[in-house]
């Protein structure tokens, strides 16, 4: 509503004997005016929120900005050349950084980080040798957004100042990503002599034996 609205909605709060006397509106609309007026700076803030569960969601200029405090940037070198991001990416890679910026170092905070603002849509593992592997669906965001983060995995530089990549990396541990589709599509896999390979995996090539379509599920960049 603007703010001639809100004045109009509590003046046609008087009582009906009074609803049609002027200086009675009015009295009621300078009241209420410097109540009004203070609802300027939730607007502003309103209008730099990026969580879509608490009022407007930030656009444009606006994530711009915050993009600036937490180091994430709409357009960068990727892979493929050089991009810009629409705002439904580049909210995403602000959400990204910040999770970067705040997670902390172990893999259960990573992970249940990732988990909360993307869930399922980008996981992490640990192999257990100083290094993560980082699994993107390719339903998360567009290409160019995933060039972005894979092109930047490790490190970006932007006038002069150097950033960590977008994916959170603990001091002194590698980092690796690929971008699979949604859901098990013939992985590699191992069994054991209790576990199968379970559906949508297959197991080793052989001499006698080659699937074509069992490929890796992560490389390194």
């Amino acid at each position: 509503m603007t703010l001639t609205e809100l004045k109009q909605y509590y003046s046609n709060l008087l009582i009906l004997q009074y609803r049609t006397k002027p200086n009675a509106v009015a009295f009621i609309q300078n009241i209420v005016l410097p109540a009004l007026i203070d609802q300027v700076a939730l607007a502003v803030q309103n209008a730099y929120n990026i969580n879509p569960n608490f009022g407007n969601v930030a656009q444009g200029v606006q994530l711009d900005v915050i993009g600036k405090y937490v180091g994430a940037f709409r357009s960068a070198n990727t892979i493929n050349g050089f991009v810009t991001l629409d705002d439904s990416d580049f909210l995403k890679l602000i959400n990204l950084a910040i999770i970067r910026n705040s997670a902390g170092s172990s893999l259960g905070d990573i992970d249940s980080a990732l988990t909360a603002y993307f869930t399922g849509d980008i996981k992490v593992s640990d192999t257990a040798d100083m290094s993560l592997v980082y699994t993107i669906v390719n339903t998360f965001g567009s290409s160019a957004l995933q060039n972005v983060i894979i092109g930047n995995i490790n490190s970006y530089e932007v006038d002069g100042v150097p950033y960590n990549g977008y994916l959170p990396k603990p001091m002194g541990v590698q980092i690796s990503a690929t971008i699979v589709p949604p859901g098990p599509q013939n992985y590699f896999a191992y069994a054991t002599y209790t576990e199968p390979i379970g559906p949508g995996f297959t197991g080793f090539n052989s001499y006698q034996f080659l699937n074509p379509n069992s490929r890796w599920a992560t490389y390194a960049i």
